[in-house]
């Protein structure tokens, strides 16, 4: 089976007008590694279907701010229990539901950002009668939505790694945070003895990147101009 990376096919000129400003309601705080002292905060390890209202000390996640390591692990301790199985943390990584404002006309399946994957209701109807599995669709909160329907984003798991000949050129992992020296190649692909076992997700090593399998593809760009792009990652390529 073939995986491919998912880009946005938006171009300046294009009738899809939308854009929006929006963040999460809790999340993890960043950190400095007391190891490697790398400063860490991604951006792209998102859980909107994961709430935090529950916990007793929710209002500590709310705030975007750096901490002490040790403050870091406590309050990702705290988050672990909610997580579904396969999810990974990091510093930064979010929960709930999308919320802000969206203005103009948005197309089908909408990439602003390359780690953010949002689908319009008649797409998540279609990857539904298709049975993709992986993604877990949340509605977004976002006023100023012209379409009564909304748009839901997609929650995804990492899965799947680098071949080899590719991944050898990354530095080694810190033993105490698990983050590498930013050695990301130019050419780059998929281990075709290690593809996800599910349409569609993240790359651990590289969560930003989002992987959809060929019946996926099929779904999300099935109507010409949807918004998206699949550039193929199963064999030797160019990171353009």
């Amino acid at each position: 089976m073939k995986f491919f990376w998912l880009r946005s096919s938006l171009s300046q000129g294009t009738r899809w007008s939308g854009s929006y400003e929006a963040s999460y309601r809790w999340g993890l705080p960043g950190a400095q590694c007391p190891t490697c002292r790398a400063e860490l905060g991604g951006v792209a390890l998102n859980y909107p279907n994961v709430s935090l209202s529950e916990l007793q000390n929710e209002r500590e996640y709310r705030e975007a701010r750096p901490v002490p390591w040790e403050e870091y692990l406590r309050l990702r301790e705290g988050v672990l229990p909610l997580l579904p199985v396969g999810a990974r943390l990091e510093p930064g990584s979010c929960f709930g539901p999308l919320r802000g404002r969206a203005r103009g006309v948005f197309p089908p399946v909408v990439m602003q950002d390359p780690w953010t994957l949002l689908v319009a209701r008649p797409v998540l109807q279609a990857m539904e009668q298709a049975r993709l599995s992986g993604a877990v669709p949340v509605r977004v909160d976002l006023k100023g939505l012209k379409d009564p329907e909304g748009l839901y984003e997609l929650q995804l798991l990492p899965q799947g790694k680098l071949a080899s000949d590719c991944a050898s050129r990354r530095g080694p992992s810190c033993a105490t945070c698990g983050s590498v020296e930013d050695l990301w190649p130019d050419e780059w692909w998929l281990d075709t003895d290690a593809l996800p076992t599910i349409d569609l997700c993240r790359l651990p090593s590289n969560p930003a990147i989002i992987l959809a399998s060929e019946r996926a593809v099929a779904v999300l760009t099935t109507e010409g101009d949807t918004g998206v792009r699949a550039v193929d990652v199963t064999e030797p390529r160019t990171a353009a």
